[in-house]
């Protein structure tokens, strides 16, 4: 059955347009047993979404989208989505989060490998969309160092708690990234998953979304996340949708 895992709501400052009740009802509508709610840098939503998804007969999965970077030093992070397992899992998401947030006063918080490594177990990584690390690498033609990179968060969360997530919104740098992930998942024996990275409910919202993006950047104070999508498929789509996306990569 088909689950969205990479959502926005509105809960992603100036960026998801998602309300949780209308998320919530389109989940129901399209007969999902289960949705996540991924917001940017935080569990702003996390428990208004448990109970409303409860309320509805639907399988909450609360995460949160961060983003990951080597060490403190770092200057370059990259998105990563962690989606919890537990009651340890979501204690350890909100570690995370803490500390993301703690170490990058007044900046954009990123939380470096070595803290998520410490508070990975209960939790699920997806290896994020085309701004994660291992897509990154790979459109840097640096194949070795994503497959090392790729055994690394492997390790890290367990070899069934580490998914390379494949998503498509019409741009080609993302038909080839998918390819590399989809080979690489066989040679390493990592599992892959189909994911849209919404951000709202319908196609037809997506110049809503646009304008929310440029009311974002008005100040002079720019955040790393209100770059404008690129494409109008960042909606939640039906499992249909999705299948006909994804109908070559049955496993995903």
């Amino acid at each position: 059955d088909m689950v969205h895992l990479h959502v926005h709501s509105q809960y992603s400052m100036q960026d998801g347009l998602c309300s949780l009740d209308d998320l919530i009802k389109q989940a129901a509508k399209f007969k999902m047993k289960a949705v996540a709610l991924t917001d940017h840098d935080g569990l702003y939503g996390a428990i208004q979404f448990y109970k409303k998804a409860k309320s509805a007969g639907i399988k909450p999965i609360v995460g949160c989208e961060i983003r990951i970077k080597d060490n403190q030093k770092s200057n370059q992070a990259y998105h990563f989505i962690l989606l919890v397992k537990d009651k340890e899992g979501y204690s350890h998401l909100c570690q995370i989060i803490t500390k993301a947030h703690l170490s990058n006063p007044g900046s954009i918080p990123a939380v470096e490998k070595n803290i998520l490594a410490k508070y990975s177990k209960g939790i699920i990584g997806l290896s994020g969309c085309h701004k994660g690390e291992i897509p990154s690498l790979f459109s840097q033609k640096k194949t070795k160092q994503a497959e090392e990179t790729a055994c690394w968060y492997q390790q890290i969360f367990g070899k069934e708690n580490f998914y390379l997530e494949l998503s498509f919104h019409g741009l080609s740098k993302e038909k080839e990234i998918n390819s590399q992930l989809i080979e690489m998942g066989r040679k390493l024996k990592i599992h892959v998953v189909a994911t849209n990275n919404v951000h709202y409910l319908k196609k037809k919202q997506a110049s809503s979304q646009g304008l929310l993006n440029k009311i974002a950047n008005l100040g002079t104070k720019k955040r790393f996340y209100h770059q404008k999508l690129e494409t109008d498929e960042y909606y939640f789509k039906s499992p249909s949708e999705m299948e006909k996306i994804f109908f070559q990569v049955p496993q995903a």
